[in-house]
């Protein structure tokens, strides 16, 4: 036990103090250092969440103050497998959105959706976003600044004067009407696809079929829509 003290204090005689004492101030300055720059990272950090957490809550009141005052826009998309609602601000940022999942219908050899299911899915679109404003913001939505439609392009909706559609809603999945398309092509000199309109009107024309006599005008899902 004694030689083992000893030893020690031979190592501490021995020892070189300036090195120590070296050491011992510049790990003393690096932790004071750390410390100081650590707390001010900490309160700058405090500071930027701080200011985040105002920018947040004043975004959220124009935002508010955008849906009460009815200056919002609704765009509508009609997909292939789902109905998308959004609504924008003036600055076209986006307030909040909506959507509704369906399917095209295969009946008497056509792809379709009924009119029942293109009403009911507008509907259930708009539900879900005016919900979504009414969670988020405490908004009930009531009014709108201007609204728009997209969708699927083509297809064959004609209707008669009274705008009642003539036949079912043909969608641009149909390929039915090879014989139109192909005859429009060679008389335009131009590639005159199968789900274009025009090809499902002449094709129609071709077929000789029972609701000509009482079309008035045909449109897309979009124009029909609006």
């Amino acid at each position: 036990m004694c030689v083992f003290i000893e030893q020690i204090i031979d190592k501490i005689i021995s020892a070189d103090w300036n090195t120590i004492i070296l050491t011992t101030i510049t790990c003393g300055f690096t932790a004071w250092a750390g410390a100081k720059y650590g707390a001010k990272l900490a309160f700058k950090n405090d500071k930027k969440l701080e200011e985040d957490k105002t920018k947040k809550e004043g975004c959220f009141l124009m935002e508010k103050e955008i849906l009460e005052s009815g200056s919002a826009i609704l765009g509508i998309e009609f997909g292939s497998t789902r109905i998308k609602s959004v609504l924008i601000g003036p600055d076209h940022a986006v307030l909040a959105s909506g959507s509704h999942e369906w399917e095209n219908d295969y009946v008497n050899n056509i792809w379709t959706y009924s009119q029942e299911a293109i009403l009911s899915g507008f509907q259930s679109s708009y539900a879900d976003l005016k919900k979504n404003v009414l969670e988020t913001y405490g908004v009930k939505l009531t009014r709108l600044s201007a609204i728009g439609v997209s969708a699927m392009m083509h297809g064959y909706l004609p209707f008669d004067r009274e705008m009642r559609l003539l036949v079912p809603f043909r969608t641009w999945r149909n390929t039915i009407t090879g014989e139109a398309a192909a005859q429009l092509t060679e008389l335009f000199h131009f590639n005159m696809p199968q789900r274009w309109s025009l090809s499902h009107l002449y094709q129609a024309i071709l077929n000789d079929e029972e609701h000509l006599p009482q079309l008035d005008f045909m449109t897309t899902l979009a124009g029909w829509i609006h």
